[in-house]
This record gives structure tokens, sequence and C-alpha cells, in this order.
């Protein structure tokens, strides 16, 4: 089983120096939860103003969590497949971004967690294109990745750690993706990563143990745990054409690969039917921050973050799916130093 102490998450300790320079000192006190990022910030800290494009209500978009030492915290809007950069949603230096997922309509959902004092966390909902949240949830828990179950809407979003930090974390379910949620346990989810909905309103959970998952079923107010039959270690995880697509949590300190996994779920068993594997750009030791990104397939490709000339990651590439191999696209954009994950928000 992996150590996934959160002060030691890999994802993290690349942006804490930086984030620390750019926004003057050590970090304050956050609060209770439920208290925004922006509103918890001393004066010294270097907020950027989130904007967007007119033209991106109407387009196909990519979602890009990451950091800027000019705006701290941010998620870049892209326009798909172009790769314009259309927009940036920002949420200052002492929050912190990490999945991003959508509903049926187009709206948003970015968990924004308050790791520093164990605080809790804050779930906006932006509408397509927009740059003004249009709803707030508030998550007793240190939110990381979420889905939405399109079936019903609800919300389910996975905290790595619950309040107060320890362990195990849990998920939280918000109906109709509003209100209070109920928050599920599993003794088997130390760290709960990331989540996705299959078409019947599943839910699925990376885990701490490299070959189980977590499975919420429909109408069930427990977890069972698929047991996979190789070790794949999950982080990032989209179901996609009848089966789960699992992205291996990292390939350590010197890999110069990454594994992406295609499960297929049968009851309390999973089954490795077949394996893509991503070259990334730098065998440099920065290749941990590849840690628990989050990757996402888009039919014949699939996205994730990258490198960029062997330095940390500042790239989103685009690899043939599920053929993998080499990038065969880069997108770049100035000023944002570091990206953690991708997805892609298809306009109806």
């Amino acid at each position: 089983m992996r150590s996934l102490d959160f002060s030691r998450y890999a994802l993290m300790v690349y942006v804490t120096a930086a984030m620390l320079a750019a926004c003057g000192g050590s970090q304050p006190p956050i609060g209770a939860p439920g208290a925004t990022a922006q509103s918890s910030l001393p004066a010294t800290c270097n907020v950027g103003k989130s904007w967007m494009l007119p033209e991106a209500k109407g387009e196909d978009l990519l979602y890009a969590p990451g950091w800027s030492r000019a705006s701290g915290f941010l998620v870049a809007v892209f326009s798909y497949p172009r790769g314009k950069l259309v927009g940036t949603l920002t949420f200052g230096c002492y929050s912190n971004t990490a999945g991003v997922c959508f509903d049926a309509s187009g709206d948003v959902f970015i968990p924004v967690n308050f790791e520093s004092k164990y605080a809790g966390s804050d779930i906006y909902e932006y509408a397509r294109g927009g740059t003004e949240p249009i709803e707030m949830l508030t998550d007793s828990g240190l939110a990381w990745g979420c889905a939405v179950d399109s079936t019903t809407g609800n919300l389910a979003v996975a905290n790595v750690e619950p309040y107060g930090g320890g362990y195990p974390g849990n998920v939280a379910i918000y109906p109709d993706a509003k209100g209070t949620p109920t928050y599920y346990t599993d003794t088997k989810l130390d760290f709960p990563l990331y989540c996705t909905y299959d078409d019947e309103g599943n839910l699925f959970v990376s885990a701490d143990d490299p070959d189980i998952i977590g499975e919420l079923s429909e109408g069930s107010g427990s977890f069972e745990n698929v047991t996979v039959n190789e070790d794949i270690d999950a982080a990032s995880l989209q179901w996609d054409d009848g089966h789960l697509v699992a992205a291996s949590y990292g390939g350590g300190s010197y890999s110069d690969t990454q594994n992406v996994y295609q499960v297929q779920i049968s009851g309390a068993s999973g089954t490795v039917i077949s394996q893509t594997v991503l070259q990334i750009r730098s065998r440099h030791k920065v290749n941990r921050r590849l840690e628990g990104a989050q990757f996402w397939v888009q039919g014949s490709v699939i996205i994730g973050p990258n490198f960029s000339k062997g330095r940390p990651i500042n790239a989103i590439s685009f690899w043939p799916y599920p053929k993998g191999g080499k990038p065969t696209r880069n997108l770049m954009a100035q000023g944002i130093s570091f990206f953690r994950g991708v997805t892609v928000d298809l306009a109806k």
C-alpha cells in the first residue's frame, strides 16, 4: 500500500515553495469549513482575477487544474480540440484545486480544499463559460476528485481525509448536487482520490490498496470492495465505453511511463482487459509530480499532464488511445507552471 500522508503528496510538495514565496510567508489559519478560499487570504497574497472569453460558452472545453505564480491555484480553460486558452478560474494562494467534473448541462464543479489547516473544502459550481460561481457547497473533508451521476444528478466528492486530518477518508454525496451531503466511509478506502459513475448510477472510488476499487452501488448505503486481478494502484478513474479506465497512481520518481488500465467490472471482481503505456517527456526526478494526476479519455485520445523539456508539469499532452506511446500534441499556457489533471466538457 502506498503512503498518502497529505503532507507528502507529490502533487502538492512541488508548489509549496513557490506558493509561499508568491503569497508572502507561512500559511495563516483558514477558519472553519465553508470559508471561501479568497475571503481567507491575507492582504499580501496576489490573487489573479478569473476571466473567460465570450466564445467559451458555445465551445467544447478542456479544464486543467494547476498553479500560477501570479494567481495561485487555478483552473485553466482551453477550447477543445483547438487548444486555445479561453479563460482561467482562480482560487488563490492558500487553497488547493485538484479534480474537476461536470454535469449533463455542462455546469462544472471544482473542489477547492484548504489543506494547510485541514479545515474542509468548498465545491464551486460554474455555468459553462462563467467566471462567477452559481452555487457553492461546503464539505467538511479535504476534497480531491468529483463526479456527477448522469441518472440522478447527484454529486460525489472524494475526500482524501476527514476534517482534522487522519484516516480513513470518505465520500460525500450531494443529492441533485445541492444542500448537505451524506458521508460514506469504508476502512479499505484510506485516502480516496478520484471517483466516477457508470451509466447505471454505480459509483467507483480509487482506494489506497493497489488492487482494490471501492464501489457504492446505486441505492446502496455502504461500499463494496472490487478486487482487481492485478495491482493497478488506481488513482484517476473514468467510466468509458462500458468499462473502468484507471490511471495508475504513478510509476515512481524516475519513471518515464504512465500506465492506464481498462478494467472490466463484474460484481466484486475487476479484470484488466488491456493496458495503455504513455511515454512521458523526462527522466528527471520531477517525474514524481505525475503521481495521482487526473487523465481523461476523449474518443481516440487520452489527455493528461506532462513535462516541457524536463521541467515540472507545465504541459497538457495528447496520446493515442488505447495505443499509447509518445504524445502527439502538447498544450502550454504562458505563466502557468504546474498542471495536475484534465477533464473535457463537451457542449451540448
